[in-house]
């Protein structure tokens, strides 16, 4: 049977010269505290509504198709449709809250669409369960070849994998840390999300609110580089 004395030499904990043990070497002490954030960034879509996918959406959805055949036959009235053409044909700005983004598959690189595809997968671990089952609403044919749609979420993910798949000098240790970073992108199909780059440590002298300020902060610097 072990000794309490080498347990505790094996959990890192300091004993001072009086045999009694240093508090903060403790296991959950406040050396061990750690603690990670997450963030929702707000993004938008602009441009005009021939290109942007929401009102490409709306205006080639089989709901207003039938409103405008029904207005058109005297069984709906004018002002059902009238607020929906407002929205679609009187935004000077042209910013789309919550719309999806869509363009074409030959713009990624080869690391990125491969990034793509394998976030289709059913079961990213098991390849045989092939497709997620709406995979469907993330490709599309236009203007004679495949696009690709994606919530704007995604693309900051989709973007920092453009970014890694096109630099042919970076250095390894970049390649390496940018793969990791892409699971720290999350997809909610409206805004984008992210997560702690790494966890913050408890420093009395610093205090962990602005520890996690300081990796929030480096988190958002670096997702609006790339």
């Amino acid at each position: 049977m072990r000794s309490v004395a080498s347990i505790l030499e094996d959990l890192g904990v300091r004993s001072t010269r009086g045999s009694g043990i240093v508090i903060e070497s403790l296991p959950f002490a406040s050396g061990d505290i750690t603690a990670g954030s997450e963030s929702e960034l707000q993004a938008v879509v602009i441009g005009d509504k021939a290109s942007v996918d929401l009102p490409l959406q709306i205006e080639r959805s089989n709901y207003y198709a039938n409103i405008v055949r029904h207005i058109a036959a005297g069984d709906t009235p004018r002002r059902t449709i009238m607020a929906l053409e407002r929205f679609l044909n009187e935004n000077r700005e042209g910013v789309w809250e919550n719309s999806w983004v869509r363009f074409p598959e030959r713009r990624l690189s080869s690391f990125a669409l491969e990034t793509f595809q394998i976030d289709l997968l059913a079961d990213k671990s098991d390849h045989r369960r092939g497709l997620r089952e709406d995979q469907g609403q993330f490709a599309l044919q236009e203007q004679g070849e495949r696009w690709i749609r994606v919530p704007i979420s995604y693309l900051l993910k989709l973007a920092l994998a453009e970014a890694i798949g096109t630099q042919p000098n970076l250095p390894p240790a970049l390649i390496t840390t940018g793969r990791l970073l892409l699971n720290h992108f999350l997809n909610d199909n409206s805004s984008p999300e992210t997560f702690s780059f790494y966890v913050t440590l408890l420093r009395p002298a610093g205090g962990l609110g602005r520890e996690l300020a300081r990796e929030k902060a480096k988190r958002f610097c670096s997702a609006n580089c790339w």
